[in-house]
């Protein structure tokens, strides 16, 4: 007697060749999807060594812009006084920092004036939410669709 009730084999092969199939089509799609973006960094460049041990910074300078829970603190790294920005009641002043940014480009490159590099250091505590920087680097790059800082330098402030 042949046939019908005996002990078959289950081929897997066919199944598995799906399963890889499926496995790649959805690596593919999520590639093209997700697409990694790079923020631009630029490290402020170092001259010389002023003798007593610390380097002096590039005078062509740069802004630092620190987060901090009181608001913004803009300094220059060739002698312009500081700018505040006070937290408002709403969050942070980020219209408010574009245009305190684009003053100090537009002052830095006047004839006779130190010229700012197209970099900007964020500095911010481990308390600041992720949200805020993000938002911080956003109103630095761009004025409008004019371009103010492209490139960003993160920091990280040390606890005291």
């Amino acid at each position: 007697m042949s046939g019908g009730g005996g002990e078959g084999e289950l081929n897997l092969v066919p199944y598995l060749d799906i399963m890889m199939n499926l496995v790649m089509f959805l690596l593919a799609v999520t590639a093209n999807i997700v697409q990694l973006r790079e923020a631009p960094v630029l490290v402020p460049t170092l001259v010389s060594d002023n003798g007593g041990g610390s380097s002096t910074v590039d005078p062509k300078g740069f802004l630092t812009v620190t987060v901090s829970p009181r608001g913004f603190a803009v300094v220059t790294s060739y002698g312009v006084p500081a700018s505040d920005l006070p937290r408002e009641a709403n969050g942070l002043p980020f219209d408010d920092l574009t245009r305190v940014l684009r003053q100090y480009k537009d002052a830095a490159t006047a004839p006779g004036q130190p010229g700012l590099k197209d970099a900007l250091q964020v500095v911010a505590d481990s308390e600041t939410p992720y949200k805020e920087v993000v938002a911080t680097m956003d109103a630095a790059r761009m004025d409008g669709k004019v371009p103010l800082f492209p490139g960003i330098q993160l920091a990280l402030l040390a606890a005291q």
